[in-house]
């Protein structure tokens, strides 16, 4: 298994309260459980994910 390198908006506040994606695909995880779950997305999935988020779709 590689290590992935995961990676977080450069506006995100240092007490972890933000999502980190790695590979090529997108793996999603909560910083604040870095060991916990992992969801992989295709790049379109993100893109729809993010729309939702931004629209207040979901994560209202």
């Amino acid at each position: 298994m590689t290590e992935k390198t995961w990676r977080k908006s450069s506006a995100s506040s240092s007490n972890d309260q933000c999502v980190e994606v790695a590979g090529t695909l997108a793996d999603l995880r909560d910083s604040k459980s870095a060991d916990g779950a992992e969801l992989a997305v295709g790049r379109r999935g993100l893109a729809e994910l993010v729309s939702a988020v931004k629209t207040g779709k979901i994560g209202g």
